[in-house]
């Protein structure tokens, strides 16, 4: 029996090169796994609040809200206007199972087959599936400092133009992925101007926006560029539980919009992208505790700022070049000195995942369209500081054997 169309690019759509290396790593034992884009450092705190809020009250078996659930989109609305400092209503926000739900939905509404996704490179490699996989849609990867520049922006529409595509959205995602570089507010408000200008919406993936953890580091969520006057039509922003609190395995995010038109044409799908009314219950007692919410933050950004400047410590140590994050987990660094000698980035991936002293699973550059081979994402909040640490250590070892093995 043959599938559809639809079911048969499904099937067909191919996961970045890295994967079976990295599936074939997590098979292994005593495995160091920096590819994983969760937080481990500070999860025991979460686990303890949600054991503490319980798993059932009465009447959470019922139909929800297909927008969700009153109490945690007003709930939320108000956790947002505290810690993003701007101006959110309970109506702007529908509740999803998750970021890339979030995504996939934004992008059944505001693209066609011939729309093109923009996004300032490298960034996060799985954008290719959450906005490609149910709307056949093109991603264009936008390089260099300015790459969200009214100038880069104008080249970019021509070249999608040249191709007979429509760039019908812009990506920012900030905090980072995977640089970890917080993206000025300004950036932010001209890119938008540009693309209001030009029949272009732009989405705000947040994600990480609670992670900053640099002392003096600014970061404006969209929420807090447009203030009282709200986000504009174009603009529309997502945030969830998965990385800000250490929740990737709890499905629940939202779309922020004051997009009428965009909020009514996602929820009329919407029931396709729900979390469940129990979980949701749950986030809302989360969201509400602000005194607890205040002591996690305060450990959240401490937990990522040690195991951060840890790894800077053991990467310069050894002459490993790497980006200076100021939020996220990830630190972005170059090891292509030695995966040329390796034979290139899968093979220097196939090599990490095979060491006598343990697998190390790391992040392919090139799946998140770096500019140029041999650059890595690997995650220093995936793991304890001593394995991160033994981590760093067997990657050395691999980069003596190599160097050796150029000399020889």
């Amino acid at each position: 029996m043959s599938l559809s169309k639809i079911g048969q690019r499904l099937l067909d759509f191919p996961n970045p090169e890295f994967f079976p290396i990295y599936v074939a790593g997590l098979s292994r034992e005593n495995v160091v796994n920096m590819c994983l884009a969760e937080n481990r450092l500070t999860v025991g705190m979460v686990e303890d609040k949600f054991k503490e809020i319980g798993t059932m009250t009465n009447g959470a078996l019922t139909y929800s809200d297909f927008a969700g659930e009153p109490t945690l989109r007003k709930t939320m609305a108000e956790f947002l206007n505290k810690h993003f400092k701007g101006c959110c209503d309970s109506d702007d926000i529908v509740i999803v199972s998750g970021a890339s739900s979030g995504l996939a939905l934004l992008g059944v509404v505001l693209c066609d087959a011939l729309s093109t996704v923009a996004i300032p490179a490298p960034f996060y490699f799985a954008f290719e599936k959450d906005f490609g996989a149910l709307t056949p849609v093109n991603l264009h990867a936008m390089h260099g400092a300015e790459a969200l520049s009214p100038a880069s922006l104008q080249t970019a529409y021509e070249t999608c133009e040249s191709e007979g595509r429509r760039m019908s959205i812009i990506v920012i995602t900030n905090p980072d992925n995977p640089t970890g570089k917080v993206i000025p507010g300004e950036t932010i408000r001209k890119a938008a101007e540009w693309a209001a200008r030009n029949g272009a919406h732009i989405i705000l993936d947040e994600m990480y926006s609670l992670t900053v953890f640099r002392e003096g580091e600014t970061f404006q969520s969209g929420l807090e560029i447009w203030g009282k006057e709200g986000l504009p039509d174009n603009v529309h922003m997502v945030w969830g539980m998965s990385k800000d609190f250490c929740s990737s395995g709890v499905r629940c995010a939202a779309i922020i919009t004051k997009n009428k038109q965009v909020r009514d044409a996602a929820l009329s799908i919407g029931h396709f992208f729900m979390s469940g009314r129990p979980l949701q219950l749950q986030v809302a007692a989360l969201l509400s505790d602000h005194e607890w919410i205040d002591k996690y933050l305060i450990r959240l950004r401490s937990d990522l700022l040690q195991a951060c400047c840890l790894m800077e410590r053991l990467l310069d140590e050894r002459n490993i070049p790497h980006a200076s994050p100021q939020g996220a987990f990830f630190m972005w660094c170059d090891l292509s000195k030695w995966a040329a000698i390796a034979g290139g980035e899968l093979a220097f991936m196939d090599r990490l995942s095979k060491l006598p002293e343990g697998p190390v699973l790391i992040c392919s550059g090139t799946a998140c369209k770096a500019p140029k081979e041999g650059w890595f994402r690997l995650c220093f909040a995936a793991c304890s500081n001593e394995l991160l640490t033994e981590g760093v250590r067997r990657i050395c070892c691999l980069l003596d054997r190599l160097e050796s093995e150029a000399k020889a």
